[in-house]
C-alpha cells in the first residue's frame, strides 16, 4: 500500500439509477434449454460460457446432433451450431486452444469424432479411432494441448493430436488389455499435469468385477499408481488443490460405495474419508471454488432426487447442501468462472425413457464481506470530475458476487460508480469500487451507493459526500501568507507551503501498517504489527475500546517499525487501530485497521483537508 493514494479516472463510469436486484442464493431458475436432454455432455468454454451438446431426447427417444450455448451474463440459451452425428454418452472435453472435441457416442457410427471451434460456431470433422469402438471411455483435455480417450468399450487407450486432428496407436492400460466400462478419471489431478484414471468395472466372463487400481498417463504410457481403498467404477473423481483427489460414491461388488477417500499426494497414498449422506446413482459431481465438491441429484429406488450434498476437505465429510428445485438424473453441471454452478437438462424421475427435461437452475453460494462505509471526495470546482475509490473485501470463503447498483439521494446525478468492476472477488481478496464525483451546484451535496451481492448480511451501504466549489481566482490575485504561489482566499492549508496543483497543501507520508495474527472466535491475536512510515516522522498508534496502550514511533522510511505493545494483543471484532503519521510542513497521514470477522481489514490512508 503506498501512502499517496492515486485516483484513477475511469472513462466509462456512468450514474447508477436502477434499484438494486437481489441475488437469490441456492438454486433459482435459469431459463430451459430449446431442447430437453439426458446423458449430454458440458464445457465451459473461454468466453464463460457453457456448450451443451448430445445426449437423449427427442421423440421418438434417439441420440442428438443439437447443440446450445449458455450465456452467464444474460441467464439465457441460444442454439449453436449442430454436431455433424448424433451423440449420446458422448466425450467431450474443452482443448488448451480454446475448442472442442466430441468423441463417440454415435449408434451408427461409433467410432467417429468432431470438433467445435466457438469462434466460428463450426464443426469439423477428425479422424476416426483406430479400429477401436468405444462407449463410456473416459476422455480428458491434457495440458500439451492434446486429449486421451481411455477405455469404453475396450482396456485401450488412445492420444488426440490437434495439429494433425488424428490418434495415436493404441496404448494397454489394464493387466491384459481387459475391458473396463465406466471409468472416472481427472486430467491434470497431479502437480505435474498427469492424466489419472481409477477403477472401472470389467464384464468378462459374464461376472461384473470392480477395480480399485489407479493408473496415470505421463504423455506416452500408463503407468501404476497407488490404489485405491475401495472397489468403484461409475464414481466421480475430483481434483482438490494441493494436488489431492477425491474419489465418491460408484458402485462396487456389493453395491453403492459409501465411504470417500481422498488420495494425499505427500504421503502418496489414498486416505478414508466420510461416508456420502445417500446412495445415488447417475449423479453429477463438481468442483466449487471454495476447494470442496458437490454431489447434485441422481436416482435412489427409480426415483428423481433433489438433494445435493457438499464435501469439506479440511474435515473430510459431507454436508447436507441446498435442494436442487426438480430433480435431475443423468444431467449436467458446470462450475462457472464466478464461482456459480449451472445444472442443465436430465430426468426427472429415474431411469425411464422420458420424458426429457430442458429444465436448468443455477446455484449460488453464500459469503460474508466487509466495504467501506463512505466514500468523501471534499471539495470539487463545478462540472470538474473526481475520482475515487470504495474498497470491497470477501472475508468467507466462497466468491463474492455483486449485481444491480443503485445511486439514490438528493444529489444522486453527480456521483457515478461501477460496481461491474468488481462483479467477483476472490475469498480473501479486495476490490476497489471505481467512484466519480461531478458538482453541478456549489455546496454540500450526498447520495448513498447500495448493490445486492450473494451475502446473508444487508445490501452494501456506501455513503457518498463532496461539495460544489467555484473555479478558483488566477493565481497572484490576493495576499500570500505562507509564499507558496497560492493565494490566502484560495489556500486551503494557508499555514504550510504546497503547490497549485494542490490548492496550496503539501503531500502526504508513507503510513503503510501491517500484521501477523493467529484469528480467534470473537477476533484475533496479534503476532507482530509493523508501519513504514516517512523517514523521521512521528508515527502514533492507539486502539479502540482501550485494546492498546498509545505507542508512539518513529518512521524509518521503507524499513518496517515494530510496535511493540500490540505485541500478543487479544482484539476483538469491532476494534479499530488507528495509525497517525505526522510531520511539521506535511500533512498528517491516517489509516485505520478494523478487526470484523475475526480478520483484519486494511484502511487506507486519509489526509485532510485535501487527499494524501
Amino acid at each position: 500500500m503506498k501512502s499517496l493514494f492515486a485516483l484513477v479516472v475511469v472513462l466509462l463510469l456512468v450514474p447508477v439509477t436502477s434499484s438494486h436486484a437481489a441475488i437469490t442464493r441456492g438454486w433459482a431458475p435459469s431459463g430451459s434449454m430449446r431442447e430437453g436432454r439426458a446423458d449430454a455432455k458440458a464445457v465451459l468454454l473461454d468466453d464463460g460460457r457453457v456448450l451443451v451438446a448430445g445426449g437423449s431426447g427427442g421423440s421418438p427417444y434417439g441420440a442428438l446432433r443439437s447443440v446450445e450455448l449458455y450465456d452467464p451474463a444474460t441467464g439465457t440459451w441460444s442454439a449453436a451450431a449442430p454436431m455433424r452425428d448424433v451423440r449420446s454418452s458422448l466425450g467431450l472435453v474443452k482443448l488448451t486452444d480454446g475448442r472442442v472435441l466430441a468423441t463417440g457416442g454415435n449408434p451408427q457410427s461409433p467410432m467417429s469424432n468432431e470438433i467445435y471451434d466457438p469462434v466460428r460456431d463450426l464443426w469439423t470433422p477428425v479422424n476416426t479411432f483406430n479400429n477401436q469402438m468405444r462407449s463410456g471411455g473416459l476422455l480428458a483435455a491434457l495440458p500439451n494441448g492434446r486429449a486421451v480417450i481411455v477405455g469404453g468399450d475396450g482396456g485401450t487407450s488412445e492420444v488426440f493430436e490437434p495439429r494433425t486432428s488424428s490418434w495415436s496407436t493404441l496404448l494397454t492400460v489394464f493387466p491384459g488389455g481387459g475391458v473396463r466400462w465406466l471409468h472416472a478419471g481427472a486430467v491434470a489431478a497431479l502437480p505435474d499435469g498427469r492424466a489419472v484414471i481409477t477403477g472401472g468395472v470389467s464384464p468378462d466372463g459374464g461376472t461384473y468385477t470392480n477395480f480399485t487400481d489407479v493408473k496415470v498417463f505421463d504423455g506416452a504410457a500408463w503407468t501404476p499408481f497407488p490404489n485405491m481403498l475401495h472397489r468403484r467404477s461409475g464414481h466421480a473423481l475430483i481434483r482438490l488443490p494441493g494436488g489431492r483427489l477425491l474419489a465418491a460414491g460408484g458402485s462396487g461388488n456389493e453395491g453403492f460405495v459409501w465411504p470417500a477417500e481422498v488420495y494425499e499426494p505427500n504421503v502418496n497414498a489414498w486416505q478414508q474419508a466420510g461416508p456420502m449422506l445417500s446412495n445415488r446413482f447417475a449423479n453429477v459431481t463438481t468442483a466449487l471454488a471454495d476447494g470442496g465438491a458437490m454431489v447434485i441429484g441422481g436416482i435412489a429406488n427409480n426415483n428423481g432426487l433433489k438433494s445435493t450434498e457438499r464435501f469439506v476437505p479440511s474435515t473430510r465429510t459431507w454436508t447436507p447442501g441446498d435442494p436442487t428445485l426438480t430433480a435431475h438424473v443423468n444431467h449436467t453441471a458446470t462450475l462457472l468462472r464466478d464461482g456459480r454452478v449451472l445444472v442443465a437438462g436430465g430426468r426427472p424421475d429415474g431411469f425411464n425413457p422420458g420424458p426429457f427435461s430442458g429444465a436448468t437452475e443455477i446455484w449460488t453460494p453464500t459469503t460474508t464481506f466487509a466495504v467501506d462505509p463512505a466514500a468523501g471526495f471534499g471539495d470539487q470546482v463545478l462540472g470538474a470530475a473526481a475520482a475515487g475509490g470504495a474498497k470491497l473485501t470477501n472475508t468467507g470463503d466462497q466468491p463474492l458476487i455483486t449485481d444491480g447498483a443503485s445511486i439514490t439521494g438528493p444529489d444522486a446525478g453527480d456521483f457515478a460508480a461501477d460496481v461491474a468492476a468488481c462483479r467477483t472477488v476472490a475469498p480473501g481478496a479486495s476490490c476497489t469500487i471505481p467512484l466519480r464525483f461531478t458538482p453541478s451546484v456549489a455546496g454540500a451535496r450526498a447520495a448513498t451507493l447500495t448493490f445486492a451481492t450473494n451475502s446473508a448480511a444487508a445490501a452494501p451501504v456506501i455513503a457518498l459526500s463532496g461539495a460544489g466549489v467555484a473555479p478558483p481566482l488566477p493565481l497572484g490575485a490576493g495576499p500570500d501568507g505562507d509564499g507558496d504561489g497560492v493565494p490566502d482566499a484560495q489556500d486551503r492549508c494557508p499555514a504550510t507551503r504546497g503547490g497549485a496543483a494542490r490548492t496550496g497543501c503539501p503531500a502526504g507520508l508513507l503510513a503503510d501498517p501491517s500484521i501477523r495474527y493467529q484469528r480467534l472466535k470473537r477476533g484475533i491475536k496479534v503476532i507482530a504489527y509493523y508501519v513504514k512510515a516517512t523517514t523521521g516522522a512521528r508515527i502514533t498508534v492507539t486502539c479502540t475500546k482501550k485494546a492498546c496502550k498509545r505507542a508512539v514511533a518513529k518512521g524509518a522510511g521503507p524499513k518496517p517499525v515494530r510496535i511493540k505493545t500490540l505485541n500478543g494483543k487479544r482484539l476483538r471484532n469491532g476494534t479499530r487501530i488507528a495509525v497517525a503519521v505526522a510531520m511539521p510542513g506535511r500533512l498528517t497521514t491516517t489509516v485505520t485497521d478494523r478487526i470484523a470477522k475475526s480478520r483484519r481489514t486494511e484502511g487506507r490512508p486519509r489526509c485532510t483537508p485535501i487527499g494524501c
